[in-house]
C-alpha cells in the first residue's frame, strides 16, 4: 500500500516515470503485485474504441413464489416445510475490466489528446437479508450480490509512447492494497515516432 502511494506522483513524471516501471515490474515478478488485466486496443483519429474482459453474473431481482420441485440454483432459502422455489426475474451484470477511448492528435503529433473511460467491477461477495416469518411461520433469506467498482472518466493529454498513471483506487475491504490504472497511447503517423519503453 505504501509503496503504491510513493509511487503515483513518479509515473506522471517525464524523469522519474522509467524508474517507477521498473519498480512496478519487479514488484510483479517477485509476486508483491498482481498484473490483474492488460487490455489494448486501436482506432482511427478521432475514433472511439471500446474493449472489455468481463463475464456476465446473473441475480435474481424478485422475491420468488414457491411452485414446487424442479428449480435450480436457488438464491432463496426457506425454512421448514421445504419448498421448491423458480425465480423467474433476473438481471445480469458484466463483472471485470472495461475501456472505452475516444483520441485525436495535438497539431505537433507528439501528445495525443484522449477521452477514456476505464472501468473495473468485481464481486465480493453476498449479502443475505432475512425474510420475516409469515402468517403460515414460513422465513427465509434472499442472498444478493455485492460488486466493488473503480471507474474513471477522463479527458487528458497523453505523452505519445509513454506510460503514466491514468487513477488509483483503494481495493474493497479487508484488502489493504490499491488498484493502478495505467495507460499508454501510440500515435501511428508517418515521420512521428513514439517514445520507446518496456511494459509495466
Amino acid at each position: 500500500m505504501e509503496s503504491a502511494i510513493k509511487l503515483a506522483p513518479a509515473l506522471n513524471d517525464e524523469r522519474r516515470s522509467k524508474e517507477a516501471l521498473r519498480i512496478i515490474q519487479q514488484n510483479i515478478a517477485n509476486g508483491r503485485a498482481s498484473l490483474l488485466v492488460s487490455e489494448k486496443t486501436d482506432t482511427v483519429d478521432g475514433g472511439i474504441a471500446r474493449t472489455s474482459t468481463c463475464f456476465e453474473h446473473h441475480y435474481p431481482t424478485e422475491t420468488p413464489l414457491p411452485i414446487g420441485p424442479g428449480f435450480q440454483q436457488p438464491m432463496l432459502f426457506l425454512s421448514q416445510p421445504a419448498v421448491h422455489l423458480w425465480i423467474n426475474y433476473f438481471e445480469s451484470r458484466d463483472v471485470g475490466y472495461t475501456l472505452e477511448v475516444e483520441s485525436a492528435n495535438t497539431v505537433d503529433g507528439q501528445d495525443i489528446y484522449l477521452k477514456l473511460t476505464a472501468e473495473s467491477v468485481s464481486l465480493i461477495a453476498y449479502r443475505r437479508i432475512n425474510i420475516p416469518a409469515d402468517k403460515d411461520g414460513m422465513e427465509g433469506r434472499l442472498q444478493l450480490p455485492l460488486y466493488h467498482t473503480a471507474k474513471t472518466t477522463t479527458k487528458l493529454t497523453a505523452p505519445n509512447g509513454r506510460w503514466m498513471l491514468l487513477s488509483m483506487h483503494k481495493q474493497s475491504a479487508p484488502a489493504e492494497g490499491f488498484d493502478l490504472f495505467l495507460i499508454r497511447a501510440t500515435a501511428r503517423k508517418p515521420g512521428i515516432q513514439p517514445l520507446k519503453t518496456t511494459k509495466p
